[in-house]
């Protein structure tokens, strides 16, 4: 709980909400966040302009929709990779609460994923298992935002790891 604390602030709900919980998994320890009906939107506490974001999580028990956020400027002002359990990867942009959508793919994947999002410029992209699922177009953000997740629905994610390589 204290690394959720340091290292992110909450946008909606909070770190208790998430009943945050690390779980072994061999030799690897992984963090499980279990959301119940409110949405939980955490993000990092330093900003990001042009950025490439690694995800390996399992939402194999999760009912709903995650959204793999950047430029999240606050709650109503972000850009996103939603991936929701009916097997569709949504990319796009939350402004003034208002989503405009980039790209909308079907996609098939289980157990843990590998999930990377992309935003340089104007391109936005998404891989899951190293094979793009979805890749849109749309205005260069203006200035950095943090980086994070929404989760809006129920059940479990599993995250194994979160990196970040900022691009020129």
């Amino acid at each position: 709980m204290s690394t959720l604390l340091s290292n992110f602030q909450w946008l909606e709900g909070s770190p208790q909400n998430t009943q945050p919980l690390v779980v072994n998994n061999g030799d690897n320890y992984l963090l499980q966040l279990t959301s119940g009906s409110s949405p939980n939107f955490f993000t990092t506490r330093e900003a990001f302009l042009n950025v490439q974001v690694d995800y390996y999580l399992d939402l194999s028990n999760f009912d709903g929709e995650v959204e793999l956020v950047n430029h999240a400027l606050d709650a109503q002002n972000y850009d996103f990779v939603t991936l929701n359990s009916n097997g569709t990867a949504v990319q796009g942009r939350i402004t003034e609460g208002e989503s405009t959508t980039f790209g909308e793919e079907s996609y098939s994947a289980s157990g843990m994923l590998f999930v990377r999002t992309v935003v340089n410029g104007t391109h936005f992209r998404a891989y899951i298992n190293k094979e793009m699922a979805v890749h849109g177009h749309g205005t260069a953000p203006e200035k950095a935002g943090s980086v994070g997740l929404r989760l809006n629905g129920t059940g479990t994610i599993i995250i194994d790891s979160i990196s970040l390589t900022q691009l020129e």
